[in-house]
């Protein structure tokens, strides 16, 4: 496994602030962002809106639509992300998803985790390992 290209292959994909948390040899451990571009936050907002369901841009449309549709959309283009470069890269590969932050819900955080393909290893029992 090739380090250097997998995060090169993770910038390409318009991901940001791309980090690396050491771990073990053989493993990649990499926290990011995903950035939500103008035409996905107006999706979002649309969506949101169109429900008529809570006050718009109140706190309950904002946790019950607005970011479970924006969470929804960084889940399927990270996932497409981490697949491609599991492909491109021959490894293994998984991620987590914080959950989005109310106050500004412009990005999702991520921590993925790529490995050779015969290692095995639960990137939740890498994550509490570190204390994260």
């Amino acid at each position: 496994m090739v380090s250097s290209e997998i995060l090169k292959s993770l910038k390409e994909k318009d991901l940001s602030d791309i980090e690396e948390i050491k771990y073990k040899k053989g493993f990649l451990l990499v926290k990011f962002f995903y950035d939500f571009d103008k035409d996905e936050l107006a999706a979002a907002k649309a969506y949101a809106d169109e429900e008529e369901t809570y006050e718009s841009e109140s706190e309950e449309w904002y946790k019950e639509l607005y970011l479970p549709y924006l969470y929804d959309i960084a889940l399927d283009n990270v996932e497409e992300i981490i697949d491609e470069v599991m492909e491109e890269e021959e490894v293994e590969g998984q991620f987590l998803a914080y959950d989005l932050d109310i106050n500004n819900p412009t990005y999702g955080e991520f921590v993925a985790l790529f490995n050779d393909i015969d290692e095995e290893k639960d990137i939740e029992e890498v994550m509490d390992e570190l204390g994260l």
